[in-house]
This record gives structure tokens, sequence and C-alpha cells, in this order.
């Protein structure tokens, strides 16, 4: 196990930390490796220096630890660093090394990485501020482009002027719409008088139409009235044609009777003759019954015969089932064994194989975190070319923005001394003799330079002025990506270093390769999963299997006593099987042998009883079937001489009935009659006729008034008209359209320009803001103090304090370690510049002349 022990005094107490960190170990239950979380033990020790006598303060959590260890000290772990820990050799670089070096040191030591990280955060996001600023200028110059215009001014002038010329085509199209509105009503009016006249025509082509069917319709009445009249006569000629009809069938009915009755005194005579034949059979049947008395005696015997029979069949199927379960049995328990045998092959075949595969967890929990190292380097060293080529690309713009703010600079100052040169002309030119310079108060004045050049105006110098603070941003802008550049090249460089440490031999192995290797690591732990599930199956598989043999055993044993126990019971069967045999006759021994003969004097018996009674029933039938016949000619006569009276009567009411109306045969009658359907029919036609008659006549005179003392006008030429009044509106419609967008897209254009400026005042007051907190933070202002240095100057004040009375007191008073305060030099950052003060000679000199 690895762990770290450390004992620390305070306050007069000691204390003791056992400190234990994440790592691998092996797994209780087996030989696999398992992650052990880590662990923080604090113990306050006791006075005799043990853990025992003692006081246990935190058992397990490092969270617990650390917050009880903070709450002792006041101190978190980066402000011990930061406060006590000072590493040997490092005091001396710190003396010896330059002011930036000495930074680096410092900030090594103390770990101010923070502040510096700060810094940088405030020069990007001024760095970004100031192109949000300069992107809000170009979108206000593409804002007024967008418009076809160069300023606020003329966008205003030309809303103004596309106003009016809305205004105006607004009322162009107002009148067009009016005037194409009376054309299309005076159209509108036109075709609704020519659908006037087209109705009137249509009505007066129908009332001819109708005028030309009149003769048609009339002798369609007269066919109505000739048919209602032969409908007055069908119900007496259906009364006639019916009772001839009963006629008919009365006079079959008579013949029928007659034949059924000659029939029914043949079958009489046959009955009788089968009754006389029937008699003899007497004899026969006093035979049978005695037979049948004799056979009965024979059933007790035969039914304990029967029950021996089936009590040897059941002793001897019981035999078969157990001697077949005893069979079951034993083949059962010997394939339980073969089972036994292959599962335990199995078993060991899959330990087998899984043993050389347990050792591939922990390969994949080495492995995988290389891989992750292994991608991060190649994208490191892809980062890394990247930087390079974007670091020559700055470092050039950065060498053009430094020069191009060496020319604007160089273009400033001649404006500013030509300008200064032009005004100071222009101020002597207006003295007069004797007068004092309101400038230098003196009364001589120099001659006046003469010069063809036309002078430098104020906007000139402003101009000239606002293009080198351009190109100071741009430069300065330049020279903030060059060092992020080259801040992000380090750290690339130093990362590429660690990954390339880390990784070892790995480094040369492709992403691919280890890729590959992980995935062969995978697929044989998958299969020592699956090893592992096969042998925890095959192992419960064999114990079941086992147990399973242990009941084979036993079930075989139990299967053999029940086997011998069914033997004996068939013996015991056969033994009264014998004895029921032996006391009946050997033909009725036989299954149903006894009940089949019983059964069938019985049935002769009865057949005999029945042909018996067969014979009675048919001469029964025979005589009542004659006596019916008779009964049925009788009414057969009585019917047909009654049909035939009311026959002569329904012909005498039909003929007198027919002389009354004015049809002269029955044959008129037939062609005149219509069935009702059609008469129906008939008569709604000549009813829907005359109503539409009426309606035209109803119709014309309407139509008629509708059109009175008015005229056809031409359509044509009204349409002409509409037409052209609508082509007209659509067209200052139109051009209103277009000049209400060009409007509509200047008053968005305004709405965006307001918008823009206020964010562009926005991000310039942000910018007034960040970036004199990135130029205050950076070194920019006054001594030239970044943010780091003014930290690391604060705790480089401690550190003196300390050395100066350590070397005060080994020089005897005679020197002191100061920090410089004043500005250094050039663009040379300040505040960690260290001096040596000589008490002696009372002057300061470099810490590196002392020996």
């Amino acid at each position: 196990e690895t762990f770290v022990e450390f004992d620390f005094e305070l306050s007069g107490s000691c204390y003791r930390i056992r400190r234990t960190p994440e790592q691998l170990r092996p797994s209780k239950r087996g030989e696999k490796l398992v992650i052990q979380r880590p662990t923080a033990r604090l113990h306050r020790l006791g006075e005799d220096g043990s853990e025992e006598s003692g006081e246990l303060l935190v058992e397990t959590k490092v969270h617990e630890a650390n917050e009880y260890i903070e709450r002792l000290t006041g101190l978190s772990g980066d402000q011990f660093r930061q406060v006590m820990v000072l590493p040997q050799g490092e005091f001396r670089k710190l003396l010896l090394a330059d002011s930036r070096d000495r930074e680096d040191i410092f900030a090594s030591l103390f770990h101010t990485g923070i502040f510096r990280k700060l810094e940088e955060a405030l020069k990007n996001r001024a760095a970004g501020v100031r192109q949000e600023v300069q992107a809000q200028r170009n979108q206000l110059k593409g804002i007024l482009s967008n418009g076809g215009v160069d300023s606020l001014e003329s966008l205003e002038k030309e809303i103004g002027e596309q106003t009016v010329l809305v205004e105006t085509a607004t009322a162009q199209a107002g009148t067009a719409t009016d005037v194409w509105s009376v054309a299309d009503k005076a159209l509108d009016a036109a075709n609704a008088l020519d659908a006037a006249f087209s109705r009137l025509d249509a009505s007066n082509k129908k009332a001819a139409q109708l005028e030309a069917l009149t003769e048609d319709y009339d002798k369609k009445r007269a066919q109505l009235a000739l048919a209602l009249e032969a409908e007055k006569l069908s119900p007496v000629m259906k009364l006639r044609d019916s009772a001839a009809s009963r006629k008919t069938d009365a006079l079959a009915a008579e013949e029928q009777a007659g034949a059924k009755l000659a029939g029914t005194e043949v079958a009489l005579e046959e009955a009788v003759a089968a009754m006389a034949q029937a008699q003899l059979s007497k004899p026969a049947i006093a035979t049978a019954r005695a037979r049948q008395l004799e056979l009965e005696g024979f059933t007790a015997k035969s039914d304990t015969l029967a029950r021996a029979i089936m009590l040897h069949s059941g002793a001897l199927e019981v035999q078969q089932q157990a001697h077949a379960v005893l069979d079951e049995a034993m083949e059962r328990e010997e394939s339980t064994g073969a089972d036994i045998q292959k599962l335990e092959a199995q078993l060991i075949e899959f330990q087998q194989e899984a043993e050389p595969l347990g050792g591939y967890p922990l390969q994949l929990a080495q492995l995988k975190p290389q891989l992750v190292t292994r991608r991060q380097l190649g994208k490191t060293v892809r980062d890394l070319a990247t930087t390079k080529k974007t670091l020559k690309n700055a470092k050039t713009s950065n060498t053009a923005a430094q020069k191009a703010r060496t020319a604007a600079k160089a273009s400033r100052d001649a404006a500013q001394l030509a300008w200064h040169r032009g005004q100071a002309a222009l101020l002597a030119a207006e003295l007069e003799e004797g007068q004092p310079c309101a400038v230098c108060g003196s009364k001589e004045h120099p001659n006046l330079a003469q010069s063809g050049e036309d002078l430098v105006g104020q906007e000139e110098l402003e101009l000239a002025d606002g293009d080198y603070q351009d190109s100071v941003s741009n430069a300065q802008a330049a020279q903030v990506q060059c060092d992020s550049l080259i801040g992000d090249l380090e750290r690339l460089e130093q990362a590429l270093l660690i990954c390339q440490e880390s990784l070892g031999d790995l480094a040369d192995r492709t992403v691919s390769d280890i890729e590959k290797e992980i995935a062969a690591l995978n697929a044989g732990i998958a299969r020592l999963d699956k090893l592992n599930g096969d042998i925890s199956k095959v192992g419960k598989a064999l114990q079941d299997c086992r147990l399973l043999l242990t009941g084979s055993a036993k079930a075989v044993k139990a299967a053999d006593k029940t086997a011998q126990n069914s033997d004996i019971g068939l013996a015991r069967a056969e033994t009264a099987k014998a004895a029921a045999e032996s006391a009946l006759p050997e033909e009725f021994r036989a299954v149903d042998a006894l009940n089949t003969a019983l059964d069938q004097v019985v049935g002769e018996i009865a057949a005999l009883e029945k042909e018996q009674d067969r014979a009675q029933k048919v001469h029964s039938d025979a005589t009542t079937a004659k006596a019916l016949a008779e009964s049925a000619l009788a009414r057969a006569g009585s019917d047909l001489v009654k049909s035939e009276s009311e026959a002569r009567q329904t012909s005498s009411d039909y003929a007198e009935a027919l002389g009354s109306s004015s049809f002269q045969t029955e044959q008129e009658t037939m062609l005149a009659a219509m069935e009702a359907r059609d008469r129906t029919q008939r008569g709604q036609a000549i009813t829907d006729y005359e109503a539409e008659c009426n309606n035209i006549k109803i119709t014309l005179k309407a139509q008629q008034e509708q059109v009175t003392g008015k005229e056809r006008q031409d359509l044509e030429a009204l349409q002409e008209t509409v037409t052209v009044a609508l082509a007209e509106k659509n067209r200052l419609g139109a051009a209103l359209s277009d000049l209400s967008k060009h409007l509509h897209t200047l008053d968005q254009v305004k709405t965006n320009f307001e918008a823009a400026s206020a964010a562009m005042e926005e991000l310039e007051a942000n910018y007034a803001v960040i970036g004199t907190l990135s130029d205050v933070a950076n070194g920019q202002t006054g001594n030239k103090v970044s943010l780091q240095r003014f930290v690391l100057g604060v705790l480089l004040d401690d550190v003196l304090i300390q050395a100066t009375q350590r070397l005060s007191s080994m020089s005897s008073g005679r020197y002191q370690l100061i920090r410089k305060g004043e500005k250094s030099k050039g663009n040379k950052a300040s505040g960690l510049d260290l001096m040596v003060y000589d008490d002696h000679s009372g002057t300061e000199r470099s810490v590196a002349t002392l020996s």
C-alpha cells in the first residue's frame, strides 16, 4: 500500500496525518485489481507521542481532514506554500536574476499565476471589446450603405422626400380606384339586364314548346277516363273467373276421392291375409322363451369370470408399468452420470481458457489513460504546428502594423509642425509694427516666410491624428495577438513535453495501434465475462446433476420394490381366473359370449312379436283408411254441386255489368285497362303539365315587366372601359407599393442605425472601463507595474524584511536589501528590481555586487 505519514506541531499540540492516494489493490475475493479511493486519518497525539493515548480527529474522509487542518493553521494549501515555504537554492537565484527572470521565479514560488491569467483575461477582453467597437463602426457604415446614403442627415432627407412621393401616389391610386369602381358597377348592371333579356327569350321558347303539347295531353286525358271506367268492371270479372276456377277444382277432387277409395279396398284385403300368416309364429315364440330361461341361469357364473379376467388384466398392466418405471429410472441414472462427466470436462475447459485472460482488466485500466494522453499528444502536435503558422503570420502583421504606426506618427508630426508654423505665420501677419506678440510678448517679429503651399487646417490635423490613433490601436492589437500566441506556443510546448514524458515508449506508438490493443483487451475481457458466466452456469448445472443422480438412485430402488410386488399380484389373479373358467361351459367363457347368445334369443322373440303387432296395425290402418276415403268422396260431390251454382251466378252478374258500360265487348275492356301505377303516372304527368303551363304564364308576365322600356347595351365596350380602368389602378397601385417598400426600407435602415448607434455607445463605454483596467493590470500606465508584479512586490517586501535582518546581522549592520521604487527606463517593466544599500557610503548598488 502507498501512503504518506507526517507529524507536525502547532500551538503546543502534536498531530499526525496519514494519507493514502487513489490506487489499485488486489480484490479480497479473487485475483482481480480494484480501485481503492483516497483516505486521510488525522490524530492529535498524546503526551507520550502515541496515537493510542491521543484523540482520533478524522477517520477516513479526505475533505474532512483538509477542512480540519485549514481550521488549525488558518491557511489553505496554496496559501501555506506561498507564505511559509521557500525551497533551498531559490533565494540566491531570486537575488541574482534580472527583473523578468525574478518575476518568473517569484511566480513559481508563490503560485501567482492567477494574477497573470487575470492580466491576460483583461487584455483579451479589451482586445475583444476593441474588435467589437470596430465591427460596430463597420456595421454602422454598412447600414447606411444598404440605404444608399453616407450619413444620417442624408438618410432623413431622403425619408422626407420619399414620404411626399408616397402621399402623392396614394392620392393618385385612390382616384384610379374610384374610376374603376364606377366602370365595374356599370358593367355589372349591363350584365344583369342582358341576363334578364336572355331569361325572357328562354321563357317564350318554353311557352311555345308547351303549346305544341296540348293535343297530345288531350288524348292522354281521354285514355285515362276509359282506364278508370274499365277499372270499375274489374271486380265483377275477378269474381266470375274465381268461381269458374273453384268449379274446376271441385270436379278434380271428386275424381281423386273415387280413385283413393278403390285403393283402400285393395289394401284391406292384403292386411287380412298378413294377419292370418302372423298367427302361425306362436309355437316358435314359446321355444325361444324356454331357451332364454336356460341362458339366464349362467349369468352369475359369467359375471364372476368377467371380474376375474378384469382383475387379471389390471394386475398384468400394473406389472408392465412397474417394470417400465424401473427401466426408465435405471436409464435416467445412467444418463445423469454421463451428463456429470460431460459437465466436469466442460468446466475444466472453460477454466483453462479463462486463466490467461485474468490480467486483461488491469492491462486495460493502465492502457486507457495512456490512450487519452496519446490522443492529447497528437492534438498538441497539430495545435503546435497551427500556432507556429499563425504566429508567423501574426509577426508579419505586427511588423507591418509597427511600420504603419511609425509612418502615421511621422505624418501626424509633420502635420502638427506645418499647422503650428501656419498659425504662427498667420499670427505674425496680423501684428503691427511694435505690437507685442500674444504668445511670447516680443515686439520684434521675424520676416514672414513665403510659401506656395496651402496652410494645414484643423480638420487635416485631426484627420492625421485620427489615422495615428488608429495605427496605434492596430499596432497594440497586433502586439497583443503576438504575445498571446507566444504564450500559447509556450504552453503547447510544455504540454507536449509533459505528454511525451508521461507516455515514455508509448509516445512512438500510433493511436490506432493503442486502440487496436484496447479493442483486443476489450474482446478478451468480454470473452472472460462470458467464460465466467459459463463457468457459473456449468457449476450450477453440475450441482443440479449430482442432486439428480442421488434422487435417481433412490427412484431405482423404489421402482424395483414396486416391480416385485406387481409380480405377486399377477400370480394371484391368474389363479382366480382359472377357477372361474372351470365353473362355466367353454362356449360361454369368452368375453360377452353369454350376453351375445342371450341377446340373440331375446331378439328372435321380439322380432316374432313385432311381426304380429305389425300385421294387426296394418289391418286396423286399412279399415280406417277405407272409411276416410268414403267420407271424402261424399264431401267432394257436395262441393261440386255448390261450385257449379256459383259459376252460373257470377257469369250472369258480369254480363249485366258489361251491358251497362260504354264497352261493347270484353276485349275492348281489356284494351282500355291500365295498371294502377300507369294510371297514377299518367294522372301526375297531366297535373304537372297543367301546372307548368300556369307557371310559364306568370313568369312571362314578370319578365316582360323587368325589361319594359329598356334596351340591351354594348357589353364589349363596357368591358374594355373596365379593363383600361383596372390596368391604370393596378399600375398606380404597383408604383405606390414600390414607393412604400422603399420608404419602409429607409425607415428600417434608420431604426437599425439608431439601434446600432446605441449599441456603439454602450460598447465604447464598456471599452473605456475594460481598456483602462487592462492597461493598469498589464502595466501600460504610470510606473508600468502589472498586477502580478504589484502582488509579487508586496510578497517580496515581506521576504526582504526577513532577508535584511539576516544580511544586516551578517554585515554588522552595513548592508540592507531594498526594492527599487522608481520607474525603469524605456519600456522595461518596474517593481521587482533589487538594490543593496551601503550604510557606510550611503549609496545604493546592484545586488549582483554582493559576494
